[in-house]
């Protein structure tokens, strides 16, 4: 009878112990997104190419989306071209909002926002061909 105590004490424990270990932390997926910049009498614009980080890079397909917010107002979608997106990103001449950029991954579903905001500037350009603005992006 002790050893089936023993064995019940000792099965409980293995039990908490694998059920308390924590799992791969879950990520929510999304539908593909469609992404329009919203109608506006928009005077100005800035200009932005970007480049994801080296660890998501890798994993870019053809039917991956960025697009540039201002105030949840999509301001911009990106074109991709050889890997880098290009984007349009439109306003007004007084704004200078924080402009938070979102990449869609078509592959992983997954939906990713800039880390570090840069604010609107009328006709400024964010990034080159040869030195493209790289995005630090977290999961949404």
């Amino acid at each position: 009878m002790k050893i089936v105590n023993k064995i019940l004490i000792i099965i409980l424990l293995l039990t908490g112990i694998f059920m308390s270990c924590k799992n791969e932390e879950e990520v929510n997926t999304f539908d593909a997104p469609n992404w329009q910049v919203v109608s506006g009498d928009y005077s100005e614009s800035m200009t932005a190419v970007i480049e994801l980080a080296n660890n998501i890079a890798p994993y870019i397909s053809e039917n991956d989306e960025v697009a540039a917010f201002i105030d949840d107002e999509c301001r911009g979608v990106a074109h991709q071209i050889d890997g880098q997106f290009v984007i349009n990103i439109k306003g007004f001449s007084d704004e200078n909002s924080p402009i938070v950029i979102r990449y869609y991954s078509a592959r992983n579903r997954y939906m990713y926002q800039e880390i570090d905001k840069v604010r609107f500037s009328p006709d400024a350009v964010l990034g080159t061909i040869d030195h493209p603005y790289i995005l630090t992006l977290t999961v949404m």
